[in-house]
């Protein structure tokens, strides 16, 4: 492939000093001073520079200033730029050219969000590891499959599976040593009454372990069969943050001896809403559990969700005064895409994923999401719209 270059700037060094978003759209091309335009297609895309390759014979050359539209989420954003580097693809017939252009000014679009998808399954590791882990545990992963693929919840029971299964064996372990202790004692003459403590607490312990893992499963088997219903109905909007916030609770009760994030819900009247009970389980779910990667880092932290709803609108947020969440101030998040995506680093790209993969769970519902991230404090703000039809609350009455 042969390249031609306009200095420092078309070297790969600099073709890489941005996180480039691959991506495949069309664009219009039309350089401003001879009013010529052409076909290209969208290649790649940072915060201040696009890759594209032009469909047509046209070879434009470093340093000419060109206007491009690109169709964005069914709407034609219109830049300005300057060609840096053009090179010629060899291996195709008409000799087509791919060329970076440098914007005048940073690119603010909405990204669709099934590129985000693609870009995150390709440089992040965790999206492959919790897939893996639902192949190791395919009991759980039925509940996962049932429900949405690649579901938070999912993700959620793919890491607590894996604690749990390691705990277990630590438990299992832990009984068969204190069976060997005390078969030695037995056939010592002369009693070891120290000992004998030692077992005796262990094995309370071991028990206690054991019970909490009981109750962790029995957790994720109610939640199964919650989340397996399918069908639309008035939903109690209380009741399911209510089952969410106590599931939690349960789920992460037997996994470690350190002191987790105390979790609190202040309930107030909210409204019955048509949908289907496990698409708003989904979503408070995997809320709740960004909410506590945060906070578990931070000893004493707490968890407040709060809920309320006005004439037109039912509002969910969830406090916690744990670690920084994201590297940026404010995330905003909808259905329809993920805004400034090209401008995002791993951490919030991460972030921005997980989120948007539960507020998907209630697409129909119109959902918007706002999270606000500083250090020692993170709040997300979930908002759905009411139907005028459905505004009837439920009685008020105290969560867990």
């Amino acid at each position: 492939m042969g390249a031609t270059t306009g200095g420092l700037q078309g070297t790969s060094r600099e073709r890489r000093k941005h996180f480039r978003v691959p991506i495949h759209l069309p664009t219009h091309v039309t350089e401003l001073q001879t009013q010529q335009s052409y076909a290209a297609t969208l290649l790649d895309l940072s915060l201040r520079g696009l890759g594209i390759q032009s469909l047509s014979a046209r070879f434009p050359q470093p340093g000419t200033r060109v206007l491009l539209g690109v169709a964005l989420n069914g709407d034609v954003v219109n830049v300005t730029g300057t060609i840096r580097w053009t090179a010629m693809e060899e291996e195709t017939p008409e000799g087509s050219s791919r060329c970076g252009v440098c914007l005048d000014e940073e690119l603010k679009a909405r990204i669709p969000i099934h590129y985000a998808l693609k870009i995150c399954e390709a440089f992040d590791g965790e999206v492959h590891r919790a897939r893996t882990l639902r192949e190791r545990y395919p009991l759980m992963a039925h509940g996962i499959q049932e429900t949405y693929p690649w579901s938070l919840w999912g993700q959620m029971l793919g890491t607590v599976s894996e604690l749990a299964q390691a705990l277990w064996a630590s438990c299992a372990a832990r009984v068969d040593l204190n069976a060997f202790r005390t078969e030695r004692l037995q056939s010592d003459a002369v009693a070891q009454p120290d000992m004998l403590k030692v077992i005796t607490e262990d094995l309370k312990k071991t028990g206690s372990q054991l019970r909490a893992l009981a109750t962790m499963f029995r957790c994720v088997r109610d939640k199964h069969l919650a989340l397996s219903q399918n069908y639309a109905y008035l939903v109690d909007m209380g009741q399911v943050i209510a089952s969410s916030v106590q599931s939690m609770r349960e789920t992460l009760a037997g996994l470690t001896d350190a002191p987790l994030p105390e979790i609190t819900y202040k309930r107030s009247p909210l409204p019955l809403m048509f949908g289907r009970y496990r698409d708003f389980a989904t979503c408070f779910d995997g809320l709740l559990v960004f909410s506590f990667r945060s906070a578990f880092f931070n000893k004493g932290s707490r968890i407040l969700v709060q809920s309320q709803a006005d004439e037109d609108r039912f509002v969910v947020s969830i406090e916690e005064n744990g670690s920084r969440a994201l590297d940026r101030d404010l995330l905003e998040i909808s259905p329809q895409g993920i805004l400034d995506l090209e401008s995002f680093t791993q951490r919030d790209m991460k972030a921005a994923l997980w989120l948007y993969c539960g507020l998907l769970a209630l697409e129909e519902h119109e959902p918007t999401l706002q999270v606000r991230s500083e250090s020692g404090r993170n709040v997300i703000r979930l908002v759905l719209p009411l139907e005028p039809s459905f505004r009837k609350t439920s009685g008020e009455t105290s969560g867990p």
